[in-house]
Order: structure tokens, then C-alpha cells, then sequence
């Protein structure tokens, strides 16, 4: 029902928008012109040859479009080489004598392996991402009504009948 409804408000929308606008060209608004005899019947007082055409009565709406521009920001992804030091450690044998005692009077000496710490420094590379932002501008329509006064000869609608009216006189002394 929800749904329902909401497609016809936006149908009623549309027809509300689009209905009751004259239409626009380059030269303004486009409203049929009357003929002569039209011309002189209205002249006259009396009603038009033509009840049902309509006249223009001073100004209408136009759609308009106008392009605006609309920025953005375009990331995009660059690779860059970075180099940078690193502490290493390498086991690297060291030999050592040991004295050992095969009987009380005697005394020998044995060679041994003993792996020890070795540190040095390396230079390395990597590649890390560097974000570059490209600004981007975009041309996109914009539409809205706009009044515009018809400066055309055309003559408007039959004015309504009015009484005469006393004219007053200002005499300021």
C-alpha cells in the first residue's frame, strides 16, 4: 500500500510540473497569435473569434537549464621505494680452549666451537602506497523554472468591463 502510494504522489507530481507552463523557445514564450478579426472583435469590446484560444497575459515560466560545476576528489594509488636501515644477528662460531684434568698430576687443554652473537646493519627497500588526490570537476544540468515577461507584440485577453470612474482633481494651492 506504501508503495502504492508513493508512485502516485510522484505521478502527481509530474503532471503538476509539467501542466500549465507555456512553452519556451529562443524568441520567449510561444502563444498563438490572433488573427485580425480577433483583433478588431476584441477592439470592440466583444469576445474573441476564438473563445477557446489562449491569449498572453504578461509573463509566463520557462524550464531552464544551466550546467553547474560539481567537484570531486579522485584518489589514486602511487607506489613509492623506501629504503630504511635493519638490525641483523648472525650466530658465527668462536673457538675457545678448556683445560681439563685427566688425573690429578695431569692437565690438557681441548678446543671448543661456541656460536656467539654477531650484529650488522643492512640496508633494505620496500614499496609503500602514497595517496594522491586528483581534484575533478564535472558539468552536470540543472534545471528550474524561470519567469520570464514576454516582450513580444502579442495582445493580451479582453480586459473586463469597467465603469467610468469621476477623475478627482488635486488642486494644491
Amino acid at each position: 500500500m506504501k508503495k502504492i502510494s508513493l508512485i502516485l504522489f510522484f505521478a502527481l507530481c509530474a503532471f503538476i510540473s509539467n501542466n500549465g507552463y507555456a512553452q519556451c523557445g529562443p524568441e520567449g514564450c510561444v502563444f498563438p497569435t490572433p488573427d485580425e478579426t480577433s483583433l478588431a472583435a476584441q477592439a470592440e469590446g466583444g469576445v474573441p473569434a476564438e473563445p477557446g484560444q489562449e491569449y498572453f497575459a504578461g509573463e509566463c515560466y520557462c524550464l531552464v537549464c544551466k550546467y553547474e560545476p560539481q567537484y570531486r576528489n579522485k584518489w589514486r594509488c602511487e607506489w613509492d621505494t623506501k629504503s630504511y636501515q635493519v638490525k641483523r644477528c648472525k650466530k658465527v662460531p668462536q673457538t675457545y680452549q678448556k683445560t681439563r684434568v685427566r688425573y690429578v698430576p695431569q692437565y690438557y687443554k681441548v678446543d671448543c666451537v661456541r656460536y656467539v652473537p654477531q650484529y650488522y646493519t643492512t640496508t633494505e627497500t620496500k614499496k609503500v602506497p602514497r595517496y594522491v588526490c586528483d581534484r575533478e570537476c564535472k558539468y552536470v544540468p540543472k534545471y528550474y523554472y524561470k519567469r520570464i515577461s514576454n516582450q513580444t507584440a502579442v495582445p493580451s485577453a479582453p480586459a473586463a468591463v469597467t465603469a467610468p470612474t469621476p477623475e478627482s482633481s488635486d488642486s494644491n494651492p
